[in-house]
């Protein structure tokens, strides 16, 4: 035990002394060993795109509807010059130029019955 005690306290007082950091580092980068690049799986592949034209589409969808909803909301052109939709969108716009503060599902089906 004395011995290894010896090891321990001859080593604490030494520093370290690195002749050549670059070669060191060639050496240690030269050990790692070579992983393969892993290429995504094609099933993934087609998930992303779909999923990525869907959320573009839904995102121009939520741009139409909304600039549909304000030019009926300031009334600067006539309804006849909105773009036609179905019974429920046109409802709907229809009650916006209104101004009404409740839509609700009767007034929303009794309009819809008008229109037939």
């Amino acid at each position: 035990m004395n011995r290894i005690d010896d090891i321990l306290d001859s080593l604490q007082g030494r520093q370290p002394v690195l002749t050549d950091s670059e070669d060191l580092t060639a050496a240690i980068m030269a050990n790692l060993p070579k992983r393969p690049v892993e290429r995504p799986n094609r099933v993934w592949m087609v998930v992303r795109t779909i999923s990525t034209l869907a959320a573009a589409w839904l995102i121009g969808l939520f741009i139409y509807q909304q600039l549909t909803d304000q030019r009926a909301l300031q009334g600067s052109t006539s309804y006849a010059d909105l773009p036609q939709g179905n019974a429920l969108k046109d409802t709907y716009l229809r009650s916006l130029r209104k101004q009404q503060q409740t839509l609700s599902y009767t007034f929303v089906k009794k309009h819809i019955n008008e229109k037939r």
